[in-house]
């Protein structure tokens, strides 16, 4: 399947949330503020690259608490770059039935100062682990957030 000038692999690990619905006024956070522990993760896509010298991009939407101390998660699309590798083995039964409580246990990456960054992420029945170069964080605005 072609689409302009990217194949697309999409992985519906959960449909939740229109995770391209991004407004001007998004605000931009730091992977290593994000608070993981019970957040939920809303999808996961893969563009695939058209050349041999190009690399893929995952986009990975999860609804996170800013802090622990907050009653509504917020919802954060991550963008990784560079992406040489991606795994994941998800139950989506299990992530379904741990939405409202939260179905993500931990995530991390590592800061090693080398060509690519792995990052991990923990879920109740399952793990996703991408190998990138770069990656940007986005907040989605009150906005972006209606249906």
């Amino acid at each position: 399947m072609k689409l302009g000038a990217s194949r697309i692999v999409r992985y519906e690990v959960m449909f939740l949330h229109n995770v391209n619905n991004l407004t001007e006024q998004n605000m931009v956070a730091e992977l290593d503020d994000l608070n993981w522990h019970d957040g939920v993760i809303r999808g996961l896509v893969q563009v695939l690259p058209e050349t041999k010298q190009a690399t893929s991009i995952v986009r990975l939407s999860a609804s996170l608490w800013k802090d622990q101390s907050d009653c509504v998660r917020c919802s954060f699309l991550l963008t990784f770059s560079g992406v040489v590798r991606i795994s994941q083995i998800v139950d989506t039964v299990e992530l379904r039935d741990n939405s409202v409580a939260g179905n993500i246990i931990h995530a991390y990456w590592s800061k090693k100062k080398t060509k690519a960054q792995h990052f991990i992420m923990q879920l109740y029945d399952g793990y996703i682990e991408i190998v990138f170069k770069d990656v940007s964080v986005t907040q989605q605005s009150e906005a972006a957030k209606s249906d």
